[in-house]
């Protein structure tokens, strides 16, 4: 895991605090998913900091590489037409698949 260095504002003091086994792994779950460490996911969660998963950005990025490609391809075919038309239909597939049908 990849650390980055915070010149201008460096954590200058320690703060120890005791957990459980248990309460550790599901620290270092946390921040394993978030890709950052167990020291980051705290401080965030202590000043009310949003944190998001590394995987739900990987996932976002690929989704509009393919996007992308898919508008590419199809105006490439001469079919732009059908490509916006996919593309609506592909959002809406895409939205109901993610934030479910509403019931």
């Amino acid at each position: 895991m990849p650390f980055t260095s915070r010149t201008k504002d460096r954590a200058a003091s320690r703060f120890e605090m005791r957990l459980t086994t248990s309460e550790r792994v599901q620290f270092r779950e946390e921040a394993d998913l978030a890709g950052i460490s167990i020291s980051e996911l705290v401080r965030k969660r202590a000043f009310s900091k949003t944190i998001h998963a590394a995987t739900d950005l990987v996932m976002i990025r690929e989704l509009r590489r393919l996007k992308d490609w898919s508008r590419l391809i199809y105006a490439m075919s001469g079919k732009a037409q059908l490509a916006e038309q996919w593309r609506y239909r592909d959002t809406e597939t895409l939205g109901t698949a993610i934030l479910g049908d509403g019931n």
